[in-house]
């Protein structure tokens, strides 16, 4: 319910609804950059293992 309801905020106010999306964007760019820089195959955050990769070879 409590996320039916975010979303319905979300959808009703468009500047919310802009900086979502912005902040969305910058977290997947940021995911993005780690993963090029890091050589270890796993995404930590908070000493939890969100997820992991192998290279594209």
């Amino acid at each position: 319910m409590a996320l039916a309801t975010a979303t319905v905020f979300i959808l009703q106010h468009k500047t919310v609804a802009v900086a979502c999306v912005y902040a969305a964007g910058v977290a997947i760019l940021g995911i993005f950059g780690y993963m090029l820089r890091n050589v270890d195959p796993a995404f930590f955050l908070g000493g939890v293992t969100l997820f992991t990769w192998g290279t594209a070879q």
